[in-house]
């Protein structure tokens, strides 16, 4: 159990991190974009499809910081678990909302289509974003975070 849980915790750092950092760059493409006109904004990190979204970036931070809380309590704690739990939690919910908005566009797309519109979508910058990667990590430490509460509450 203590190599599992060391790997876990490893992949929830790991997690939180790119979770960090990908807030932060959308931080600052959405600063670059708005108020310093001649900055370029980077749109591509590591094959993901970065856009300028700061209510996203707030949602990734919150992320970020209870799966590195985790880290911080540890998860043979309460706390600990807790924040493993609501982070993964987080990240799966956000995961599910960029598929339904995914789902969302394609079906305008068809209606536009459908009433003689030619309209262009390309539905890889959807679905290579940060809320979809970092969000099926999040479902498989939702998984552990999940085992972890049974074990505590003995049920």
């Amino acid at each position: 159990m203590k190599e599992k849980t060391l790997i876990i915790s490893v992949a929830t750092g790991i997690l939180g991190i790119l979770y960090f950092i990908y807030a932060g760059i959308m931080l600052y493409n959405w600063i670059a974009g708005t108020f310093i006109q001649e900055a370029e904004s980077v749109n591509n990190v590591l094959g993901l499809f970065v856009p300028s979204d700061p209510g996203c970036a707030v949602a990734l931070i919150t992320i970020g910081m209870l799966l590195l809380g985790s880290l911080y309590y540890g998860l043979n704690n309460v706390k600990g678990v807790s924040c493993i739990f609501l982070g993964s939690l987080l990240g799966t919910a956000m995961l599910i909302i960029q598929f339904l908005v995914v789902l969302a566009n394609m079906a305008s797309i068809e209606v536009s289509f459908l009433s003689g519109e030619i309209v262009e979508y390309t539905v890889v910058e959807d679905v290579l974003r940060p809320e979809i990667t970092l969000g099926i990590g999040s479902i498989m430490v939702l998984f552990f975070s999940a085992l972890k509460i049974r074990q505590i509450t003995g049920k």
